[in-house]
């Protein structure tokens, strides 16, 4: 077991790629050009873009003539979904999973779809579809001539096949065939079964009329027969469901043709014709397109806009579409009659809630605590009517009705002025987006039609943005309608929402488009994979394989180059062996047993076994009734002759003998598999042969050889500094301590990329201009702006008068840098010529066999270990990322804030890039490179933090992002958090620190293992090695002395009434002349809490000032200091209450009016707040107003460095605390193996509060 973090070494195999630039030698990219290897490799490069195209239409027909046929019995899944309605019972799922996986079965049990993702896609699939298509020879010809150049080529669609398999899923995936099937169109499908019944009820006329006039398309069917839940097996394929919304929406004639009507234009000319059944709102429900049907790409958007014009013309094509389609005016006819509804079957997303809202009422979560209150009430009297509610809470959707009906319920009880009910409120808002969005669009047009040029002109720039956002803003509102495994719908609506939605979405590749054109940087980042001819270059290394995969490494003078062999050139690379001078290269020879459990039988034991090997007859009986293998019929000492006879055959082998096997005593085997593994361990060898320089250099002269350097700045002439971590790691695969007990391995599977030059004229700092650097001599950043500007001055283009004021204070305060340019600077360099790149995979400890699962022996570790310190990490309210360092019992060993790294203010510098970015957004100018900036900010913070866990033998504690992650003024939003979650886990995995020798812990060779392969947030679970996760709720506002939180539900005491009453319930009101405070003593049993203190009876005090967001004179909110103990007293002054002689005064307060119960309860609610900040004076501290044990009142700016320090001190305090619980957890509950259940390690919050107000207080 591990006596330290630094024991965790060589645990389990990890395999990672290291990036390289590859510099050409000699005449080698002169040979290059001259062979069109460059050209040919970037048109297969193109050739793949149509390809996969080809590829989508074979996937479209497979999916079409399987469905074709098919025939399911969906009658069980209808009764599921009737039964279910809007809640999630046990037999939908079961019933959706079934027909799921009976459909994706006809896929995958025919033989074509075994090929669908081999080479013979290529050789055989593609080639007869393309031949069998009616397009032109020529077309035919240019198709086929593509998919040939990838016929040697396949692995290039190993990414595209992984995603297009997603489609076969029996996964409930959006993405996959089954699920638009059995969750969308189904439900869709029956919910028009149920209202054509319901229209042949109430208006037969309707069905006979239509029956009538589609009976050219119906082919001797009826109606009956399409509305049958056994007719949704005709509806499967894309054909059929173009024809099924033909007959529910109509068909379009021809130019002088009459329109066929459809069920619903039937509907609804009879609703209009009889005013007495204007209630019979229903309508069929179009059916989504089938998967891969709905990829058409938008005629007028191309895949990549390359010029204003065409850009102009997207946006063009899509306000056509809406106009042709009068998508506008249908959606005001369909938000314009939310009374004629049925509310309780229109429905909004669970997932929608918070936002919806927000944007009605500017409160995350005021809808869902009025659900949760409506339901807690309905429950009312029942047992656990909390938790029903909760559970209900988790409803996939929730109807408009609920919504409506809970808001009005508990606005009342809130006071809460609500207008009108959400779905009136949300209906009328499109109102507003649709003339918006109107008038944007004719601003547009009046440009599109005068110029096709924008780009550099903000105005114009402006206007495209501003009518593209209004349309993303209408998508944004429609967007929570979608529904899927809903069939209670009122379908009127969603017949009409459909259609609309379908339009308004082809908003988003516009937008996307002409937003990343208009953006996007003056270079290009784009690459393209470099094959030399050679579908198998750098597949591998090994010295026999070195004419198939033609790529050789060589080494001189310390610096590494690979050298690939001209495809044509059948050259070995033993021909240039060293012909004796001194001057020369070293080449790799490279040697690999690959999975030997079946390599060794496929060598030695084939059906025509070579003589040299000679197996005997007892051998090959031994082979052929596996009787080696540890199972039912494993014999001990077969597997040991078996294993005697392949230590013998290694050794007549060739290549096999010369890796110098040190194999053990053949009865110390246990089973075959041990054998295996020793072969495997010590079959990877690494040897050098010197070849001729001169040789070399003449094929290189010759372009028999490419010859590139490796490269990166470690390798530059002259480099200094300490190197990276790729130069590291490769330079440790081929040293000799590497070698002689291999940790790391080089792999196969190698690539070289190509990138042309992007910018032809580049920025640049000319020789003896001055230089401005962009951060001042206190490391803080210079806004763009005045740097702009200071460069102006510096140069001699501006005088000190037009400079703005911040300019011109780092001026005249010297507190600017400005350098003259010793020799020129090009601006993004690297973009001005072509590059070529090397991406080469390897795996760390090679000999691990463990599978990555560290938790339990990490645990073990920390089993009744109280030499373990905690590391609690919280994102700050002010700060980047704060850090408190604490031993088991609770004492801080270090608290900071991580803003300035290296020198680097990042929190200004993030602000700064913040504010440029969103005015860049705002303006769609160049977006500036914040990605970049964070992501350097976040490698740095997680090596400190890694060096800090290892340093103070350290497990860290961070907040779970899977439990209700935290909304609110973060200077760190979630996706970056989960970066920096990730990155740490990531670095974790094998620990190395620069300055370690090789064989030192956290050096190259030996680096700690200290958490699990990451795979997905979802999957962390509550550990992830030294990494554990708890839930943040209840760590920030709380007094760490005492455990005082503030659990009161004040939010619904907003009545003056309420608030008198809420008063009345407290123990006591008196006065402390002595301290010159008052003192509140209440039992939270009396009052509605958020949740349960362990501790029950408080006495609040009115210490000190706190900082308060409230409302002036104009409206605004602003942040007022409060003198809790002084507006007390001008409370009881005003109202004539004597209270210095310290009695109780709650029963004078209740027998006065209830202004005063009001204004007392104010002081009351401010004296709980213990978060205090305000932006403008920096403040930002937490004040407790509870005494603890040591007769004071806790305030972190009053404290040493025994406790937090400041607010965001205070948040990482108490998330190490929390960590400290489940260091207890894993003491006391730990099984013998190391397992403990996750429900042990939990930190409720009733064991928390336990906790805090329970523990002995004594620093």
């Amino acid at each position: 077991m591990a006596n330290s973090l630094k024991d965790f070494t060589n645990i389990y195999q990890l395999s990672k790629t290291l990036r390289f630039e590859l510099k050409p030698i000699g005449k080698t990219e002169e040979h290059i050009n001259r062979k069109l290897i460059i050209m040919h490799d970037e048109k297969r490069g193109e050739d793949y873009k149509s390809v996969t195209k080809l590829i989508d239409d074979y996937h479209r027909k497979f999916i079409h003539e399987t469905l074709d046929p098919a025939h399911f019995d969906w009658n069980p899944l209808a009764e599921a979904l009737i039964q279910s309605g809007s809640k999630n019972n046990k037999a939908l799922p079961a019933e959706q999973k079934e027909m799921r996986e009976k459909i994706i079965s006809m896929f995958t049990s025919q033989a074509v779809y075994k090929k669908l993702f081999k080479k013979e896609l290529f050789s055989e699939l593609l080639p007869e579809m393309i031949k069998s298509e009616l397009v032109s020879d020529l077309e035919k010809q240019a198709q086929l001539d593509a998919v040939k150049s990838f016929d040697k080529f396949s692995t290039y669609f190993t990414g595209f096949h992984e995603n297009r398999k997603n489609i076969y899923s029996k996964k409930d995936t959006s993405t996959s065939i089954a699920f638009r099937i059995v969750h969308q169109n189904f439900p869709k499908f029956l919910a028009n079964v149920r209202a054509y019944t319901l229209i042949k009820e109430r208006a037969p006329e309707v069905i006979d009329k239509a029956q009538k006039e589609l009976s050219g398309i119906l082919g001797g069917k009826t109606l009956d027969d399409i509305f049958s839940i056994e007719s949704f097996n005709n509806v499967l394929t894309q054909d059929k469901i173009d024809y099924y919304n033909q007959i529910i929406g109509g068909v379009s004639g021809k130019a002088g043709d009459k329109k066929l009507r459809g069920v619903n234009e039937f509907s609804n000319l009879y609703r209009q014709q009889h005013p007495e059944v204007a209630s019979l709102r229903i309508k069929m429900v179009p059916l989504y397109k089938q998967i891969l049907s709905d990829r058409t790409t938008l005629s007028f958007v191309p895949e990549a806009l390359k010029d204003d014009e065409q850009a102009i013309n997207a946006v063009d094509g899509l306000r056509s579409e809406l106009e042709r389609n009068d998508i506008f005016n249908r959606i005001k006819r369909l938000f314009g009659k939310n009374n004629l509804y049925s509310l309780d079957k229109i429905w909004i997303k669970n997932s929608s809630i918070s936002a919806f809202s927000n944007e009605l009422f500017k409160n995350w979560s005021f809808i869902e605590d009025a659900l949760k209150e409506f339901k807690e009430n309905e429950f009312n009297g029942a047992r656990s009517a909390g938790k029903k509610a909760e559970k209900w809470l988790k409803s996939k959707y929730f109807s408009f009705a609920d919504i409506d009906a809970a808001v009005k319920s508990y606005s009342e009880q809130v006071s809460a002025d609500i207008s009108s009910a959400p779905s009136a409120s949300y209906f009328a808002k499109f109102t507003n987006l649709i003339e918006t969005a109107a008038e944007n669009g004719r601003k547009f047009s009046y440009f599109a039609a005068e110029s096709k040029a924008f780009r550099g002109d903000d105005g114009k720039t402006e206007i495209i943005k501003a009518y593209l956002d209004s349309l993303n803003d209408i998508l944004h509102c429609l967007k929570p309608f979608e529904t899927e495994d809903i069939s209670d719908i009122d379908t009127e609506f969603y017949s009409a929402f459909a259609e609309i939605y379908d339009s308004v979405k082809d908003v988003i590749p516009v937008y996307n488009a002409v937003r990343n054109y208009t953006t996007q940087k003056p270079f290009s980042t784009e690459k393209f994979k470099l094959n030399f001819e050679n579908p198998a270059l750098a597949k591998g290394w090994d010295k026999n394989k070195e004419q198939n995969n033609t790529a050789i490494i060589l080494m001189k003078d310390g610096k590494y180059y690979l050298g690939v062999i001209d495809k044509n050139n059948k050259l070995r690379a033993d021909d240039l062996a060293d012909d004796g001078s001194a001057y020369g290269y070293m080449k790799m020879n490279y040697k690999f047993i690959p999975t030997p459990h079946m390599e060794l039988p496929k060598v030695f034991l084939p059906k025509r076994a070579p003589k040299r090997y000679n197996p005997s007859r007892e051998i090959l009986l031994i082979k052929e009734n596996k009787t080696f293998i540890k199972d039912k019929n494993f014999n001990r000492t077969d597997c040991h002759k078996l294993i005697d006879f392949f230590k013998d055959s290694i050794n007549k082998h060739k290549d096999w003998r010369t890796f110098g096997f040190d194999f053990s005593d053949t009865d110390s085997y246990e089973d075959i598999s041990d054998f295996y593994m020793e072969v495997q361990d010590q079959g990877y060898k690494l040897t050098f042969t010197r070849l001729s320089a001169e040789k070399i250099d003449k094929w290189v002269e010759e372009g028999r050889l490419f010859l590139f350097q490796i490269y990166n700045k470690d390798f530059a002439d002259g480099a200094q500094g300490s190197p990276n971590l790729h130069t590291l790691y490769w330079k440790a695969i081929f040293s000799e301590e590497n070698l002689k007990d291999v940790v790391l391995k080089l792999n196969g599977e190698a690539e070289l990329f190509f990138r042309r030059k992007s910018i032809d004229k580049p920025a640049v700092h000319a020789k003896g201009s001055m230089k401005v650097n962009r951060r001042d001599i206190d490391g803080n950043p210079i806004d763009e702006g005045t740097y702009v500007e200071i460069c102006g001055y510096a140069n001699g283009k501006r005088d000190m008068a037009s400079l703005n004021a911040g300019a011109r204070g780092l001026i005249e305060s010297g507190l600017v840098r400005i350098t003259e340019v010793k020799h020129e600077l090009v601006k993004d360099k690297r973009y001005t010529i072509d590059k070529y790149f090397f991406h080469v995979p390897f795996t760390i400890n090679f000999k691990a066999q463990g599978q990555g699962n560290i938790n339990s022996d990490v645990n073990l570790f920390l089993r009744n270990n109280k030499d373990v310190n905690i590391i609690g990490i919280d994102r700050g309210e002010r700060n980047l990322v704060y850090v408190s360092l604490i031993d088991r019992d609770g004492h801080i060993k270090l608290q900071k804030d991580f803003n300035i790294i290296g020198g680097m203010d990042y929190h200004a510098k993030l602000n700064q890039k913040e504010k440029e970015r969103d005015t860049a957004r705002k303006s769609w100018k160049t977006i500036g490179t914040i990605k970049e900036l964070k992501e350097g900010y976040l490698s740095q913070v997680v090596h400190e933090i890694v060096r800090l866990a290892v340093d103070n033998n350290a497990v860290i504690v961070m907040e779970d992002l899977n439990i209700g992650f935290k909304r609110g003024r973060f200077k760190v939003e979630k996706q970056v958090y989960q970066k920096f979650e990730k990155m740490l886990i990531d670095k974790l995995n094998y620990l190395v620190f620069k300055d370690a020798g090789y064989d030192a812990p956290c050096g190259i060779l030996k680096g700690l293992q200290l958490t699990e392969k990451f795979e997905s947030f979802t999957k962390l679970g509550k550990q992830c090695g030294i990494i554990f996760y708890i839930p943040a709720g209840y760590t920030s506002k709380i007094d760490p002395t005492t455990g005082f939180v503030n659990l009161f539900n004040i939010n619904d005491v907003s009545s003056k009434e309420k608030q008198k009453d809420f008063i009345g319930k407290l123990d006591s009101i008196r006065f402390d002349a002595k301290r010159d405070m008052f003192t509140f003593e209440f039992d939270y049993d009396k009052f509605r809490t958020y949740q349960t203190s362990y501790r029950k009876k408080w006495a609040v005090w009115t210490n000190g000032k706190r900082i308060v967001r409230e409302k002036d004179k104009d409206g605004k909110f602003r942040m007022n200091d409060r003198l809790l103990t002084e507006d007390m007293k001008n409370i009881l002054n005003k109202y004539a209450l004597a209270y210095k002689a310290g009695e109780d005064i709650l029963p004078d307060v209740i027998s006065r009016d209830k202004s005063l119960a009001s204004e007392i309860f104010y002081v009351f609610k401010n004296t709980l707040q213990m978060r205090n900040s305000k932006r403008d004076t920096g403040e930002d501290f937490i004040i407790s107003p509870v005494l603890n044990a040591k007769g004071r009142f806790f305030d972190s700016r009053k404290t040493d460095a025994a406790l937090p320090i400041d607010a965001d001190a205070n948040g990482a305090y108490h998330i190490a605390l929390k960590g400290s619980l489940v260091l207890d957890a894993i003491d006391e509950k730990l099984k013998e193996d190391g397992r403990i259940d996750y429900k042990d390690m939990a930190v409720s919050n009733p064991k928390w509060f336990e906790f805090m107000q329970t523990r002995k207080f004594d620093f």
